[in-house]
């Protein structure tokens, strides 16, 4: 019996001391050997989303990625042929659309594993290519691309309910089809305005998100592609591919105050809240356009060119305001460009038989993620010294990524 309270005296002594000496740990990522590559790294959560077609007849698929370990947390289905995806629920809740089901698929981000995703039935023949919302509003608006129309969904209720015809229709009445091609769509934080990039007829539609009507359309450059708003929700830079040009609207009054040219063949855009900046990539003259978006100054809408890969196709500039980062998919790598002087810094090569369509970045500024078709992976590359952290692979046929948050 003395033995027995002997022994229970020492596990009272040691217990604390075991706490006292595991506090004195990494408690993000206890390490036993040190390993003598670059690994996960000790971050805030955040995710990367990943959608694969897996080929237009078979079922598509959302991954995520959990930057904070470079870990694949699962792997949710969705509908066929996914090609985008936004949050809700300040980033908990995941909305994938489906271009050949005409459906939505919704799941939660922390645990997609738990439950199969709730799916949202669209009209038929709608094909569902592009998705806006706004914390500020409880309904999803997407781009009905076969119907020239902006669908309207409930997130209160996950149910479909009714469509904005881009033609001028009255709402609930069939939309005619007249080849304006709607491709992007940007909004205002307020919720308040939804600007619709149709790149079949060179116009940018105006809609009154809270009356769900269409206001007007705007002129713009040849064959819109891209679309975004600036930080202080005063502006709409629209990127005309067809054209070498960004129009610029104000959000007041509709209309055109400026025509900014830039490299041939622009593609996407990026706005940087940080230094006011909009970034531009021109793939046809391996350039990226930099617009000073800051009213302000003196140089308001001035721009600077910076050469960089063969064909970029994507930019994304850290939250901190030191770095962009230019997917290129002709010569599959990534510029990195030193924001205080418009200058490539460097170049991060990516797997073998890469193609690079997406890239994104976390809002710390720790991770920057690029995915890539023809390799099917997704590299991820730590932002503090450009090191290629992990490619883990993702499903065939990769289209989408975004990195929440």
């Amino acid at each position: 019996m003395r033995s027995f309270f002997q022994a229970a005296r020492a596990l009272v002594v040691v217990a604390p001391l075991a706490v006292m000496l595991a506090g004195c740990g990494d408690t993000f990522r206890p390490v036993v050997i040190p390993v003598p590559v670059p690994g996960p790294d000790p971050q805030s959560q955040k995710v990367a989303v990943v959608l694969s077609t897996s080929g237009s007849a078979a079922q598509g698929s959302a991954t995520n990625i959990n930057l904070s370990g470079d870990t694949n947390t699962g792997q949710v289905s969705v509908g066929r042929d996914p090609v985008y995806a936004t949050t809700y629920l300040s980033g908990t809740r995941v909305i994938v659309d489906s271009r050949l089901d005409d459906s939505l698929s919704i799941y939660t981000l922390s645990s997609p594993l738990i439950s199969p995703a709730i799916v949202i039935s669209l009209p038929s023949g709608a094909a569902p290519t592009f998705l806006f919302t706004t914390g500020a509003s409880s309904e999803l608006f997407s781009i009905f691309s076969a119907h020239e129309s902006i669908g309207i969904v409930s997130l209160a209720t996950s149910l479909y309910l009714n469509e904005i015809c881009l033609g001028g229709a009255p709402v609930g009445t069939v939309c005619p089809v007249t080849g304006m091609n709607p491709v992007a769509i940007a909004g205002t934080a307020d919720g308040n305005k939804i600007y619709v990039a149709n790149a079949g007829n060179n116009t940018v539609s105006v809609i009154d998100a809270r009356a769900n009507a269409k206001l007007q359309d705007v002129t713009v450059g040849a064959s819109p592609a891209a679309i975004a708003i600036s930080t202080d929700q005063k502006r709409v830079y629209v990127v005309n591919n067809g054209d070498s040009t960004v129009t610029v609207l104000d959000t007041t009054t509709g209309l055109v105050t400026a025509t900014i040219p830039v490299g041939p063949a622009p593609n996407s855009i990026f706005m940087d809240s940080k230094l006011l900046r909009v970034y531009v990539t021109n793939s046809g003259g391996n350039t990226v356009s930099v617009i000073n978006s800051d009213p302000l100054t003196a140089a308001f809408h001035t721009v600077a060119t910076v050469t960089v890969g063969t064909a970029p196709v994507a930019v994304t500039a850290l939250a901190d305001g030191t770095r962009a980062y230019v997917a290129n998919s002709g010569s599959a790598n990534v510029s990195v460009i030193n924001t205080l002087n418009n200058a490539v810094s460097g170049t991060i090569a990516l797997p073998a038989g890469s193609t690079p369509v997406a890239i994104a970045s976390s809002k710390d500024s720790v991770k920057v993620a690029v995915l890539s078709q023809g390799s099917n992976t997704l590299t991820l590359i730590r932002a503090a010294d450009n090191v290629v952290t992990l490619s883990p692979p993702v499903p065939a046929s990769p289209v989408f990524l975004m990195v929440v948050p």
